[in-house]
């Protein structure tokens, strides 16, 4: 998400459904952290990561002023560390920062954009792009040319950093959506790492496929100790997309509708959830077997819930946070006939849960009751 605040960004998506369902389909839990899309990052970002069990993360998108400085200093992996803490102590966080503007491949395998262009090899019948235009297949004819000029890029990357490891993503926004980018991208990158690991003795290089894990792994074989920083990103600013410093502050004060039922919603849901939960104990311990097998049942609506309220920050991504133009607002799947019974059916699931905590725990006066936060009264009568 572009700038979540904390409850947002740990409790209801990535950091509880998602760890969740990683654990319980892959027995996997997450390490390492991709956080290169945030318009900066809170001072509070490395205790959270740190204690959902991340040992290292990475970011990019933080004012390019920061970014000269790290360059300059070579400190592109540092241990952020909150401002309370010190580096050994429990919350600090091995960071890497992506040193350049933005994660397409144009604008990551090194300082020159329109070199990058040559090593994005998507070509998608339909589609003419600057990268489908330029980029070239790899060929046993133009492979040495091809590997020397990423080399190259790759070499002047590698100098903004004290060691010798380098890490390139190969992606960008809506990527990897058809099988032919798929195969066309590691068909073509294969050939260049086949081609450069063959020359090993002469370009002193060697290059493989890798994940984030890899790299801090990697790194961390090298080093022993990083340098430190505290404090936060904020305000972000970038300098590529308009050719002067843009300022991206504006979206924490638009569309303040948008934003309050945002955040009522993700404050009921939570409420629910903590109730919910001390329904369940209770009517666990008092033997109350037909109201614990009501709320069974009616755990998959809080589910259902959760769900509903992460398909809104997907969908309301860019307006409340805000960044889309009005037609683009009133054009959105949250607007259309079938998402618009998401909130009566999260609604319904609210009332229930509590009209149920409440005979739980054996409340008084019912008829009186109204769930805080619900616009239409007649609801309460569902």
């Amino acid at each position: 998400m572009a700038a979540p605040r904390w409850r947002t960004r740990f409790g209801q998506i990535p950091f509880k459904i998602g760890h969740q369902w990683i654990w319980t389909n892959l027995g996997i839990k997450p390490s390492s952290g991709w956080s290169v899309d945030p318009f900066g990052h809170g001072s509070t970002v490395p205790y959270l990561l740190s204690a959902s069990g991340i040992k290292g993360t990475v970011i990019q998108r933080i004012h390019y002023a920061w970014k000269q400085w790290l360059a300059l200093k070579q400190y592109g992996d540092f241990r952020w560390i909150p401002s309370w803490s010190t580096a050994d102590s429990y919350g600090s966080l091995l960071t890497h920062n992506q040193p350049f503007d933005i994660y397409s491949i144009k604008h990551s395998c090194g300082p020159h954009p329109y070199i990058c262009l040559n090593f994005d090899f998507r070509k998608v019948q339909g589609e003419y792009t600057e990268y489908s235009l330029k980029a070239q297949a790899i060929t046993e004819k133009n492979v040495k040319e091809k590997a020397e000029l990423l080399l190259e890029q790759y070499a002047r990357t590698g100098s903004l950093f004290p060691h010798n490891v380098v890490l390139m993503p190969l992606g960008d926004d809506f990527r990897y959506n058809v099988k032919e980018e798929w195969d066309q991208q590691y068909t073509n990158y294969i050939k260049l790492i086949e081609y450069i690991n063959a020359h090993r003795d002469q370009y002193k290089t060697e290059i493989s496929f890798g994940t984030p894990s890899m790299y801090f792994q990697e790194i961390m074989n090298r080093y022993n100790q990083f340098p430190t920083l505290k404090g936060d990103f904020f305000v972000y600013s970038d300098i590529f997309s308009e050719g002067r410093p843009a300022y991206w502050s504006g979206y924490y004060t638009t569309r303040p509708f948008m934003k309050i039922l945002d955040r009522e919603l993700e404050d009921s849901l939570r409420g629910a959830e903590i109730l919910y939960t001390i329904a369940v104990n209770n009517a666990k311990q008092n033997k109350f077997s037909s109201y614990s097998k009501i709320l069974e049942r009616d755990f998959e609506k809080l589910i259902n819930a959760r769900r509903n309220l992460g398909n809104i920050h997907f969908f309301k991504r860019e307006s409340t946070k805000v960044r889309e133009k009005q037609r683009t607002m009133s054009d959105e799947p949250f607007n259309n006939d079938r998402s618009k019974k998401t909130p009566v059916l999260e609604e319904k699931s609210y009332v229930r849960i509590f009209r149920l905590l409440k005979n739980v725990l054996q409340k008084d006066n019912e008829a009186e009751w109204r769930p805080p936060l619900l616009r239409n009264p007649s609801v309460s009568e569902l």
